[in-house]
């Protein structure tokens, strides 16, 4: 393997369970770089309330006509009656949950174990952790909580390097999988993990819009997405719907091999991505399901399913037309006096990171632009 994965990883410093340093072996193999932390807080939000003041936990979110982008207040102000635009009884607040951090580290964990476990005869791939634990008795506890080796507590250099190349947010677990040459063919691991997927550990061709905005290694604001939205309904109905979508989004991108021309997204739970979309397309509340094509690529252009029902082949005619432009497109939906397109940037925060590693050959600095889920 020679790249530049290679290259950070010739000169890292790993321990095992033990603690005690350890040689991984990445020759012929592929990696998987497990992001991932002892403990998580919840993230911070401003809440627009008559105290605003920075808060955890689950937000309360509204959307008018009045507004110039949306206004969050925390449960807690909401609750009280302190939040103005509560007092007055006629305006529609949804409550967000928080995304659960924890749960998402163990579901990750339990997949990759069963993974190490599935392959441990031969393994065709090795893990390596790196620990977002913030003093070295968190390390410690959380390097021997697991079975792969652990990127040494003081070798900063490489977990900037390793964070810097994958795209990596600290505080957030993330599993990216690169293949024996050294190419990142799984920029989000978690789904392929969690969903107990076989090597070479591929992206999934349908994401869940509450878990992340990026489907088969590409964010929904650099593709056309295809996005399904079912939240009100029950987990059997939500089973049907994402394997109907399963076939689509399969019979879609098989046809086109590695640059998919359009990404898939099931909405199962309220999430602040699925609350903004349904307010720039001005489709009804959660009641029932429904569906739309998001075209950042085309300055964010909407298109609606306008009663179509929701079947496989509804599905597959709604794709078809929009790949051959036979879809109606309509910007104007966005209320006016709302925003005027639809800006990723709403959806997502943008950061540029410079990043300069020091190693015995010398010194390199990159440059790269993060976007983070909100």
């Amino acid at each position: 393997m020679s790249s530049a994965l290679h290259s950070i990883l010739s000169e890292a410093q790993f321990v095992d369970a033990s603690l005690q340093p350890v040689r991984v072996d990445f020759v012929g193999k592929s990696v998987v770089v497990l992001f991932d932390a002892p403990g998580f807080c919840d993230d911070e939000f401003s809440c627009c309330s008559v105290a605003p003041h920075l808060a955890r936990g689950d937000k309360m979110v509204l959307w008018d006509s009045a507004a110039a982008a949306p206004v969050f207040v925390c449960v807690e102000c909401f609750e009280s009656g302190i939040a103005v635009a509560a007092k007055s009884g006629d305006v529609d607040f949804k409550r967000i949950p928080q995304f659960d951090k924890v749960s998402e580290s163990e579901k990750v964990v339990a997949g990759l174990r069963r993974a190490t476990e599935k392959y441990r005869n031969n393994s065709p791939f090795a893990v390596i952790m790196v620990s977002f634990a913030e003093d070295e008795a968190l390390f410690n506890l959380h390097a021997a909580h697991v079975s792969w080796p652990t990127l040494d507590f003081n070798d900063h250099a490489t977990a900037l390097a390793l964070a810097d190349l994958c795209g990596a947010f600290v505080g957030e677990t993330e599993a990216y999988v690169w293949d024996a040459s050294g190419s990142l063919i799984n920029k989000h691991g978690n789904a392929t993990f969690k969903a107990d997927m076989s090597y070479p550990f591929l992206p999934l061709e349908v994401t869940e819009l509450s878990e992340s905005n990026m489907s088969n290694n590409y964010r929904i604001d650099e593709k056309p997405a295809l996005v399904v939205f079912c939240e009100s309904t029950d987990s059997t109905e939500q089973a049907r719907i994402h394997t109907l979508l399963n076939k689509v989004a399969h019979a879609t991108l098989t046809s086109h091999n590695s640059n998919p021309p359009l990404l898939f997204f099931t909405s199962t739970h309220l999430n602040e991505s699925s609350h903004n979309l349904r307010n720039w397309a001005q489709l009804p509340s959660e009641t029932h399901p429904d569906f739309l094509i998001i075209d950042s690529t085309r300055n964010n252009e909407i298109y609606l399913s306008e009663g179509r029902s929701l079947t496989e082949e509804s599905l597959t005619l709604f794709v078809r037309d929009f790949l051959v432009g036979a879809l109606k497109s309509d910007k104007a939906l966005v209320p006016r006096g709302l925003v005027e397109h639809i800006d990723a940037e709403k959806l997502w925060i943008k950061t540029v990171t410079v990043t300069t590693v020091k190693t015995s050959k010398g010194s390199t600095t990159t440059t790269r632009t993060k976007y983070k889920r909100v």
